[in-house]
């Protein structure tokens, strides 16, 4: 370790992706097979990409009236 710390580098991001890569294939598999969520999290999804677009029209109104 004292003689070259970048050894410890690659072990620790193996373990931190594998890590990261069994909690996003949990999430995954709960967004799945939870009933609890299967319509609520399509209508959250869709709202808010409705919103989203929404606020973006009013602040390209907004500045192109300013101009």
């Amino acid at each position: 370790m004292e003689v070259a710390p970048g050894l410890a580098f690659w072990p620790g991001f193996a373990i931190a992706l594998a890590v990261y890569g069994t909690n996003m294939f949990g999430d995954a598999m709960r967004d799945v097979l939870d009933p609890r969520l299967r319509g609520e999290l399509r209508r959250l999804t869709f709202r808010h990409a409705v919103s989203v677009q929404t606020q973006s029209r009013l602040c390209i109104r907004r500045a192109l009236e300013r101009t």
